[in-house]
């Protein structure tokens, strides 16, 4: 992952934003101190959820993001 002013840089040579939602997520969160029920409680989602997000098994709906 590169860094940009200390901070992750999610946008790939390509343009594509995100190019590895499910580590982008789980370091954001992690980077908060917050526990996956807590961000999925500020999100209106389930716990399961997040963590199939952080997995790559799952990707968010839009008007999650």
């Amino acid at each position: 992952m590169h860094f940009v002013h200390g901070q992750p840089n999610l946008l790939r040579e390509d343009g594509y934003f995100m190019a590895d939602f499910a580590a982008n997520l789980k370091l954001l969160r992690t980077n908060k101190s917050l526990s996956q029920a807590e961000l999925a409680e500020k999100l209106g989602i389930s716990k399961s959820s997040v963590s199939m997000y952080e997995q790559g098994k799952r990707e968010p709906d839009f008007h999650v993001l």
